[in-house]
């Protein structure tokens, strides 16, 4: 130990508090993520330490602006909802690896609660991804209460108890599934899908054929322009 350098030592801690998670999980009965996505969420965390605590000093974390694909076998679904006095506009969407679009979605629903919406966008989202077929599925949302429910790390359900539960049955469905809070900045393609939909009143799925338009959209979310773009 004396031999490895900090970096090599944070992960080494990340790696050792990931596995005892995983050992609580699987004396609990629950369900622990595969090899590649636990990876990704160690690599990741890691990153986020070593910005946050750089040369020993704390420092606020810097705001990923970019979304980032996912490892190779593993869909990334991005989630969100825009809310108004009207109601509420749900996006999703799905991308592979190479950053292709495996599928998308939008709805409109009366519901004005944001809380709310963006649980039922991730509920919406792992739905679609159940039919379009995805074995492996990371799921990103920039809502932590949402999460929390989720996780039943927190004891208030509400309205949502029902979607909660749908979204933990969707997820025994899966081979893999990894829920992951993420900041606006990288979700801010499903959160435009969303707004844009208030205003349309209605849904949209795409599975096979994409418009022009939505893969611009998501490219445009790599580079943080997506203010830019519109239906």
């Amino acid at each position: 130990m004396q031999n490895l350098s900090t970096s090599e030592l944070r992960l080494t801690g990340i790696t050792c508090w990931a596995l005892w998670n995983d050992r609580d999980a699987l004396i609990n009965k629950k369900k622990i993520p595969e090899a590649l996505i636990k990876v990704e969420w160690i690599l990741k965390y890691a990153e986020e330490v070593r910005m946050k605590y750089h040369n020993g000093m704390k420092r606020r974390i810097p705001r990923v602006n970019e979304w980032r694909p996912p490892l190779g076998g593993v869909v990334k679904m991005n989630t969100d909802a825009a809310v108004s006095e009207e109601g509420s506009g749900v996006g999703v969407l799905l991308r592979e690896g190479n950053a292709e679009i495996v599928g998308a979605m939008v709805d409109f629903h009366m519901v004005k609660t944001p809380l709310l919406a963006k649980i039922l966008a991730i509920r919406e989202g792992l739905s679609l991804a159940t039919r379009l077929g995805v074995h492996r599925v990371v799921v990103e949302t920039d809502s932590l209460e949402a999460l929390n429910l989720i996780g039943d790390k927190s004891p208030w359900k509400g309205e949502a108890v029902s979607w909660v539960e749908d979204i933990r049955a969707f997820a025994r469905d899966f081979q893999e599934i990894c829920f992951q809070h993420v900041f606006r900045e990288s979700n801010a393609v499903a959160y435009h899908l969303g707004r844009e939909t208030i205003s349309l009143r209605c849904g949209f799925l795409w599975r096979l054929d994409f418009p022009i338009w939505l893969g611009r959209l998501a490219e445009a979310g790599k580079q943080n322009s997506v203010a830019l773009m519109a239906f």
